[in-house]
């Protein structure tokens, strides 16, 4: 896991920039000590102690669980549900510091993130058959999950919905 100097550089390059991914600081905000959380806001004294939410192990299950919702959003169409779930898996796989950030090509958001996610999935052999309380992944989703990471239009959408991909 990427250390808690690393962390908070990575904050201050995020902050600075033009357009920065709030969910993304959230997330690299979660990894860090209540010392250095009270340092990033300026020695805020109401900060109350807790516990780094953050380790390998809750990584990784975070990576693992949350993309039955990512897939969800992204066959229902929902766009910025969708751009929250990238930005999420961006701040994990970089705080994960497994090597694997570096083999997803981030920018490739085509319908809703489908390339991302299915470079996610292939990347950590996340099993389609993972179901949660709230979320699963119907046959009917995966299907149309992965016509759309190969970019091309899903069956709703050839049928006149008109969300669009």
């Amino acid at each position: 896991m990427k250390s808690q100097v690393e962390i908070l550089a990575r904050i201050e390059i995020l902050s600075d920039e033009f357009v920065s991914s709030v969910e993304d600081i959230c997330d690299l905000r979660r990894a860090l000590t209540t010392k250095n959380l009270m340092l990033l806001d300026n020695n805020a004294t109401n900060i109350e102690p807790r516990q780094i939410t953050y380790t390998d192990y809750t990584l990784l299950e975070e990576i693992n669980t949350y993309m039955c919702f990512a897939i969800c959003k992204v066959v229902e169409h929902k766009g910025f549900l969708s751009c929250r779930s990238i930005d999420h898996y961006k701040a994990w796989i970089w705080l994960l510091n497994d090597g694997n950030y570096d083999k997803i090509y981030w920018d490739d958001y085509a319908n809703y993130g489908c390339p991302i996610l299915l470079k996610i999935i292939e990347l950590y052999n996340i099993p389609f058959s993972y179901e949660n309380v709230e979320y699963s992944v119907e046959k009917g989703d995966r299907d149309i999950f992965y016509t759309m990471a190969k970019g091309q239009i899903c069956p709703n959408c050839l049928e006149g919905d008109t969300s669009g991909c």
